[in-house]
């Protein structure tokens, strides 16, 4: 049977994303962004706080390649079902919402990957042949972000190459014409700059939205690969938020971001120790 985690555990992993949360939504009220905004992205934060309570590392590498799998398949869903703008699926239906797929599945994706040192970097790649075919340039980012990783942990150069073929498809992806940015979703902090005229409110977000950052590099003595992982997977949202209309990860409108980086915090791996134990059992 497995064990929920304390409540204080729990709390200590939800602060990690909860400052950016947090300056999203006093953005919305304070510049009157549609009411729902705010009440989903606290809806998702709450999902996210149980993700963290009662979700585990996967106990075996079968799960975790299992794991693997349905994430790609979350991934490729909206090749299928739609819905489409402008040329881009990568969006999944749930009744009134729709969900970002990479936002929503890369981050546990990421360390279920890292989980495996044999077919790792084989799910990663599957991973971007999807995202190239959306096409999500974000994504494409966050999964060079994970290979790289995946290299640096198991010392392989297939993860590198992943890494830059990834990168490559980015570059050719931010040159194609995006859907237009939409208010509150994207382009959270020049829109405070420049167009609400309001540069503290902006250069606070930008503080707010680095926290996730800090929590997770602060401590060498306890830094691991899976923070690394979703430190960098979350770096690269967020880098490319500024470099395209793409959702601000955390702070924008949105449930993906904030369920999916959650998520993962529930599936980490807190210690070094706690990582090669595993690795032995795998």
């Amino acid at each position: 049977m497995i064990e929920r985690r304390s409540i204080r555990r729990t709390q200590e992993l939800a602060r990690t994303v909860a400052f950016p949360i947090l300056g999203g939504l006093l953005i919305f009220w304070w510049h009157d962004a549609p009411a729902h905004y705010a009440w989903i992205n606290i809806a998702a934060f709450l999902l996210g706080l149980l993700a963290i309570y009662f979700i585990r590392p996967a106990g075996s590498l079968k799960s975790a390649r299992l794991l693997c799998v349905s994430a790609i398949a979350l991934l490729a869903l909206p090749l299928v079902t739609g819905p489409q703008l402008d040329g881009v699926s990568r969006w999944l239906p749930m009744g009134p919402l729709t969900l970002n797929a990479g936002l929503l599945v890369l981050p546990v994706l990421a360390l279920m990957a890292l989980r495996d040192e044999k077919l790792g970097w084989v799910f990663l790649s599957l991973a971007l042949l999807v995202v190239s075919l959306q096409p999500d340039a974000a994504a494409a980012l966050a999964i060079a972000a994970s290979s790289g990783v995946w290299a640096w942990a198991h010392r392989k150069w297939a993860g590198l190459g992943v890494s830059v073929a990834a990168i490559a498809v980015a570059g050719v992806l931010l040159q194609q014409p995006s859907p237009p940015p939409v208010p509150f979703v994207e382009y959270l902090v020049p829109m405070l700059w420049h167009e609400m005229g309001v540069p503290t409110q902006a250069i606070g977000l930008v503080v707010l939205l680095l926290a996730p950052l800090f929590y997770l590099l602060r401590s060498e003595a306890a830094l691991t690969s899976d923070r690394r992982a979703i430190a960098l997977v979350y770096g690269a949202f967020l880098g490319s938020s500024f470099l395209s209309p793409y959702p601000v990860p955390l702070a924008g409108y949105g449930a993906s971001a904030i369920i999916g980086l959650m998520a993962a915090l529930g599936c980490m791996r807190n210690s070094s120790a706690q990582i090669a134990t595993e690795d032995r059992m795998a």
